[in-house]
C-alpha cells in the first residue's frame, strides 16, 4: 500500500483530530497527574450527516476508503506534491537501512542453520509508492554487499504495493530500468492486511509458506500508520472499545471519488472492552498489560500491522528482519495522556503507529525489539527481528544490534532531518565549506542542492579554483541519486553550473528540465544566458524568443534580447564574445 509521509514540519506527537485536522492537542501541564481535558468527547456532534455509525475502528470505511485512494492517485500522489515522501525516502535513510542489512546478512550467514547461501535473499518493500528508497537503497546497498565478505550471496530485491499503476511506473522507470535489467529487481501486488504470499511480477517466484528457503528482510516505512487500527481508552483502570461514527456534509457523499475523505469527520463513543478481545493470547496480554500499567490515556492498537508481522514470520519460517520508519511511539511512557485524536488526515487518513505494542508481541515472540533511545523524536526508526525463539538471538545477531543503534540511533534519519531542517532557515548562512559537509552527511541528498542552491550560488564568485573543482565533484555525486519526483533539481544544477562558468553543463541542465518539467520562461531566460556565455547568440535570441512567447511581461528575457540584438546591429550577424560576468535569473 502506497502510504503518507511527513508533512515538512515533523508532525506532532499526537494524531490529529477530525479528518482534515493537523492540530494536535494541549499536553498535560508540567508536574500534573491529570489528563488533559476530554474536549469533545461528551458533546453530541450533530453536524453533517452520519454515514457511518458505531462501528470498531478496526470495521470502519475509513480504510477501504484510503486504499481506494492509493488506488487511484497512483504515482500522482507523489509527484502532484500531493503526499510528501521525503523523510523517510532519502540517501540518508538508504544508507541507514543498507548498514543494518549488510550486518544482517553477516550474521545470519555465520549463524549455523539460519541462511542458505545457495538460494537468493529477498528483500521486500511494503508500499513502495514512488520507487525512491528502492533506487536509493540499491544505489548504496549493491556496491557495499559486492565489496564484502558476503560477497557471493544472491540478494534480490522486490518492489510491493496495491496499486497495479505504481508496478507500471516502476517497470517503466528509466531509474529502476537497469536493477530489473540485472535481475536484482522484482516487483509484485501486494496487499499487507489480506494477502497470504507474494508473486513476484517478472521471475514469477512465489513467495509463500514452505516456498522461502532464507530468512526474509522487509522494510516497511510509512505502510503500518495506514493499516487497520482500533482505538481504546482507558480511564481509572477500565479498558473501553471506541466505537467510531463517520459524517459527511453530504447525505449520499461521492465515496467513490478518492477525494472524499477530506470532508469527512469522526466522533467515538466507548463502551467497556471485555478480554479476551482477540481470542489471541499475545495481543491480549499486551492489551491486559496496557489496562494495568496506563492511566487517563486514549490508545491505538494495530492489530493490521500485527497480523501482517504475523503473515510475514509464517512466510519465512519465522526468520525474519523488518525495518521501518514511521511517526509512532517506542516506549510505555509515551503512551500515558493521549486524546482521543486518533487520525490524521492528508488527504486520506493515518495513524501514529504503536511500536510498543509491535515490540512487545516481538519480544513475546522470541525475538529482538530494536529501537532508539531518544523518545522526543517524532520519526521512530524500529526494527524487529525474529529468529526461531533461539535465546541466543541477541548473541547471535550483534553486529546487526550494533550497525542499527550505530545508524538509526546514534544519529539516526530524524536527526538528519532536524539538523538539514535547521541550517536550510533564513540566516543560517552556511559556509561553502559547510554544504560540502552536509552533502557528505547526507549521502548525497539531492534535497540539500535544492535547499541551498541560491546560497551556492552566492558563494561561487569568491570560490577558488580548488573550491570550485570539489564543488563540481560533489554536484555530480548527488545527481546520480536524483529521481524526477516533485523538486527540479537539474533547474538548479543549470544555475549553479552558468555562476561557475560551465555553460555546457548548464544547458545540458537546462534541457533536462525543459524536458522533464515542462517549458517555463525563466529555464528558456536561463538557457538564453548560456548560449550566449558559450558564444552563440543566435541560439541565445532564439531561447529568448521561447522565454517571450511564454511569458511577455518577462523583463529580464525583454532586456537581454535587446541588448543581445544591439550587439548584432552593431557587430553583424557573427556571435558576441562571452559575457563571464552574466548572472543567471531567480529561481522560478
Amino acid at each position: 500500500m502506497s502510504t503518507s509521509d511527513m508533512s515538512v514540519q515533523p508532525p506532532a506527537s499526537h494524531s490529529a483530530g477530525p479528518l482534515g485536522s493537523s492540530q494536535p492537542p494541549p499536553p498535560p501541564p508540567a508536574g500534573s497527574s491529570k489528563a488533559p481535558p476530554e474536549g469533545d468527547e461528551s458533546v453530541t456532534i450533530t453536524v453533517g450527516h452520519a454515514i457511518e455509525e458505531g462501528k470498531r475502528l478496526s470495521d470502519s470505511m475509513l480504510w477501504p476508503l484510503t486504499r481506494r485512494f492509493y488506488e487511484a492517485k497512483g504515482p500522482a500522489a507523489w509527484s502532484s506534491g500531493e503526499i510528501p515522501f521525503y523523510v523517510t525516502s532519502n540517501p540518508f535513510v538508504a544508507n541507514c537501512y543498507a548498514q543494518v542489512v549488510l550486518a544482517f546478512l553477516r550474521d545470519a550467514l555465520r549463524t549455523p542453520g539460519f541462511l542458505d547461501a545457495s538460494a537468493p535473499i529477498y528483500i521486500v518493500e511494503m508500499a513502495a509508492g514512488h520507487g525512491l528508497l528502492t533506487f536509493l537503497f540499491l544505489r548504496r546497498f549493491l556496491p557495499m554487499l559486492r565489496s564484502s565478505s558476503v560477497r557471493g550471496l544472491d540478494v534480490r530485491y522486490v518492489m510491493t504495493d496495491i496499486a497495479e499503476s505504481n508496478l507500471t511506473a516502476w517497470v517503466s522507470s528509466p531509474a529502476l530500468g537497469p536493477y530489473f535489467e540485472e535481475g536484482v529487481l522484482d516487483c509484485a501486488l501486494f496487499d499487507a492486511e489480506n494477502h497470504e504470499e507474494i508473486v513476484l511480477r517478472r521471475s514469477g517466484v512465489r513467495l509463500s509458506v514452505g516456498q522461502v528457503k532464507n530468512p526474509l528482510i522487509v522494510f516497511a516505512n510509512y505502510i503500518l500508520d495506514s493499516l487497520i487500527q482500533d482505538a481504546f481508552r482507558i480511564r481509572e483502570g477500565v479498558l473501553e472499545e471506541a466505537l467510531v461514527t463517520l459524517r459527511h456534509p453530504s447525505e449520499n457523499p461521492p465515496l467513490s471519488d478518492p477525494n472524499c475523505m477530506v470532508d469527512i469527520t469522526a466522533h467515538y463513543d466507548y463502551r467497556p472492552a471485555q478480554l479476551p478481545y482477540y481470542q489471541n493470547p499475545v495481543f491480549d496480554g499486551i492489551l491486559q498489560g496496557y489496562r494495568g500499567a496506563l492511566a487517563d490515556t486514549h490508545l491505538l492498537f494495530p492489530i493490521g500491522p500485527l497480523r501482517c508481522l504475523s503473515r510475514l514470520r509464517a512466510l519465512c519460517n519465522d526468520r525474519l528482519l523488518l525495518l521501518s520508519a514511521d511517526k509512532g511511539y517506542t516506549e510505555e511512557e509515551e503512551l500515558f495522556f493521549l486524546s482521543e485524536q486518533y487520525l490524521q488526515s492528508h488527504g486520506c487518513v493515518s495513524t501514529m503507529v504503536n511500536y510498543h505494542a509491535l515490540g512487545s508481541y516481538t519480544t513475546a515472540e522470541g525475538g529482538l525489539s530494536l529501537t532508539g533511545s531518544q523518545l522526543q523524536q517524532s520519526l521512530k526508526c524500529v526494527g524487529l527481528l525474529f529468529g526461531r525463539r533461539d535465546k541466543t538471538l541477541r548473541e547471535q545477531f550483534a553486529d546487526t544490534v550494533i550497525a542499527f543503534h550505530s545508524h538509526a540511533d546514534d544519529f539516526g534519519p530524524y536527526d538528519f532531518y532536524t539538523h538539514a531542517s535547521a541550517v536550510r532557515e533564513p540566516g543560517a548562512g552556511l559556509s561553502m565549506d559547510g554544504i560540502f559537509t552536509l552533502l557528505r552527511l547526507s549521502r548525497h541528498d539531492p534535497n540539500v542542492v535544492l535547499d541551498n542552491a541560491q546560497r551556492i550560488i552566492d558563494l561561487v564568485p569568491t570560490a577558488n579554483d580548488q573550491v570550485r573543482r570539489e564543488l563540481v565533484l560533489l554536484l555530480e555525486r548527488t545527481f546520480e541519486n536524483y529521481v524526477p519526483i516533485g523538486r527540479d533539481l537539474p533547474f538548479e544544477l543549470g544555475r549553479i553550473y552558468l555562476m561557475l562558468n560551465r555553460p555546457r553543463d548548464a544547458i545540458r541542465f537546462n534541457e533536462m528540465s525543459l524536458k522533464l518539467f515542462g517549458e517555463h520562461a525563466v529555464t528558456w531566460s536561463n538557457q538564453a544566458l548560456c548560449y550566449h556565455n558559450g558564444e552563440d547568440d543566435t541560439q541565445a535570441l532564439r531561447c529568448l524568443d521561447r522565454a517571450l512567447a511564454l511569458d511577455p511581461e518577462n523583463a529580464t528575457a525583454r532586456a537581454w534580447r535587446a541588448r543581445l540584438r544591439g550587439l548584432e546591429r552593431r557587430r553583424g550577424s557573427g556571435p558576441s564574445p562571452a559575457n563571464s560576468n552574466a548572472r543567471a535569473p531567480g529561481s522560478k
